[in-house]
């Protein structure tokens, strides 16, 4: 008890010690201005930078270009952080690194003189480790600096400048490649990227940028083997089938686009947007039945792709399931359109004649092909009349066209009393 109280008042006698320190000296503007970096107000910390006496005997060159390169790193002003921290480097070059501990131990040494004999020193203090580390991340904040002003050579300069600390990881990789990469330098990024491969082979990220670069370079064949090797070690996602294969269907890779997405099929059920891509590639080959199936499973995943699967069962004219998909419609405005289409592909021109006030209540009969589509089921069931009524209201050119056709047919079985169809 008496060993805690003594503990107690050396604390107390240190605090007005350290207190008495900071009122005489005043507050450490470097020290705030690491803690407003850190806490994220960047304008404090440029004030309290501001205020640092860089003509004081204990100015910390170092640490203070340090903390204002990255204050405008975050400020987005990438010239002066390449500056100051370009400063920093050089200042950390003949910086002299002391021992934490033994300052540590040497003020204690006045204040707890037995606790002090008994512990021992600590060994092992490297400054000249510690001022390699700090280099090195050094010359990774400058590499970033640089990149920021587009000056992709002295980005790339920067990094070589850190030395091994620029290949332990591989984002470091990456951002070195886009640096070759944006300069145009494209066998030297893809060069990169397989240095990096065989370093980190388990690291996807740096298979899918070689993808994407020899994708971008039209070398899709290539490049759909490398899709391949992603996607063959177990931890794929459907989201990255659908890019891969996007990307192939870009370049005109509809085989190996059609075999990924084949296998993304049978492999995740919960995706519409695979059985959709896979479908289009069948509709463009005439495979209509097959794309009408896979469209309708995009439906049933996901209910607004159901319009393109109702509209895909009529033109493979299989009309009954068309009907029952698109009675499954939510949207009256579509389910309506897609009624007007099914009816006509059957010839149902009496029902579609009756779908007047709906398709007036909803606004459809503003669209020329569905004004159209009612005035020849008019025509179709002969009341001329009707027909001629939405058949002058036609604007558009194509259709406007056709109905001169209709109407002149009109005419004449007026004239004539004929039955026209």
């Amino acid at each position: 008890m008496r060993n805690y109280f003594v503990w107690i008042v050396a604390l107390i006698a240190v605090s007005a010690q350290l207190w008495a320190t900071s009122e005489k000296s005043g507050p450490n503007h470097l020290e705030l201005a690491a803690m407003m970096y850190y806490d994220g107000n960047y304008t404090k910390a440029t004030n309290e930078l501001k205020a640092v006496e860089r003509n004081a005997e204990d100015f910390d060159a170092a640490r203070f270009y340090t903390i204002s390169g990255l204050v405008a790193m975050k400020t987005k002003k990438y010239d002066k952080a390449a500056e100051y921290l370009q400063k920093a480097i050089e200042a950390t070059k003949v910086k002299k690194f002391v021992d934490p501990y033994a300052q540590k131990q040497k003020a204690r040494k006045h204040i707890f003189l037995r606790d002090f004999k008994k512990e021992q020193k600590r060994s092992g203090f490297d400054p000249e480790k510690i001022r390699k580390q700090k280099l090195e991340q050094l010359y990774l904040f400058l590499s970033r600096a640089y990149y920021r002003q587009k000056n992709y050579q002295k980005a790339i300069e920067a990094l070589d400048a850190a030395g091994e600390a620029a290949k332990k990881r591989p984002g470091l990789f990456l951002y070195k490649a886009d640096c070759y990469w944006k300069m145009g330098n494209h066998a030297a990024a893809i060069d990169l990227l397989n240095e990096a491969i065989s370093k980190f082979p388990d690291t996807k990220t740096l298979w899918k940028q070689k993808f994407y670069y020899l994708a971008k370079l039209q070398l899709y064949h290539p490049a759909a083997e490398v899709a391949k090797k992603v996607l063959r070690d177990g931890n794929t996602t459907a989201k990255e089938y659908i890019t891969f294969a996007q990307v192939l269907l870009r370049g005109g890779e509809k085989h190996e686009a059609t075999a990924l997405l084949e296998e993304a099929n049978l492999k995740y059920d919960n995706e519409a947007k695979i059985p959709l891509l896979l479908g289009n590639i069948y509709l463009r080959e005439a495979m209509l039945h097959s794309s009408a199936q896979l469209l309708e499973k995009g439906a049933m995943i996901d209910r607004k792709y159901l319009r393109d699967a109702v509209e895909m069962y009529r033109r493979a004219k299989e009309l009954p399931h068309a009907r029952y998909l698109n009675a499954l419609n939510s949207d009256p405005v579509s389910k309506l359109k897609a009624k007007v289409a099914i009816l006509v592909s059957q010839g149902a021109f009496e029902k579609l004649a009756g779908l007047r006030e709906d398709l007036a209540r909803y606004g459809l009969l503003e669209n020329d092909t569905i004004r159209y589509a009612l005035a020849y089921a008019y025509y179709s069931i002969k009341e001329y009349a009707l027909a001629e009524a939405q058949l002058k209201k036609i604007t558009d050119n194509q259709l406007f066209a056709k109905a001169t056709i209709i109407r002149k047919n009109i005419e004449k079985c007026k004239q004539n009393s004929l039955e026209c169809l």
